[in-house]
């Protein structure tokens, strides 16, 4: 699914599309490992019990749910650095949470933690991304100032003539 949603963002938001997506996905990333490589090993709990009918219980940790911390840390991401289709973005992340618990895979305290670590770790990325961006300014800023002081012009070489 959030394969699609940056296939969309991609297309839609050029330059600036292609910059959130590439730092959401690797938030997304990132919070996975956390999520599924870190913290299930650690809690080991027991999936909530269906009573629907519905067969396919998976065995793995319930603690924290995977799914809503890649959501959160994608969408948080795309609401920082592109907040128009953030908004949209981040009310699917927290249906995919609700999503969670509906089909009985989740507690709410497992979509909850995997909401608070995709969030910390999209707002980290995106603060990252910020920093870099900033850098990235500054160094073209001063290249312009100093085209501005030389009209453009190759700078003199400093120091005494041979002639």
């Amino acid at each position: 699914m959030w394969a699609g949603v940056a296939g969309t963002l991609v297309a839609l938001g050029g330059t600036r599309g292609r910059g959130a997506v590439l730092r959401a996905i690797a938030a997304e990333a990132v919070s996975s490992v956390i999520a599924n490589g870190l913290v299930k090993p650690l809690i080991d709990r027991r999936r909530p019990r269906r009573r629907r009918g519905r067969t396919g219980q998976k065995t793995s940790s319930s603690f924290p749910s995977s799914h809503a911390a890649s959501g959160a840390a994608f969408a948080t991401v795309i609401l920082l650095d592109w907040p128009a289709p953030g908004v949209p973005v981040g009310l699917l992340s927290v249906l995919v949470g609700v999503s969670r618990v509906y089909a009985e895979q989740h507690f709410i305290g497992d979509v909850l933690a995997g909401l608070t670590i995709g969030t910390t770790v999209g707002a980290t990325v995106h603060a990252f991304g910020q920093r870099r961006d900033d850098r990235a300014a500054d160094v073209a800023s001063t290249r312009q100032n100093a085209d501005l002081r030389t009209c453009g012009q190759p700078a003199l070489a400093e120091g005494p003539s041979n002639s």
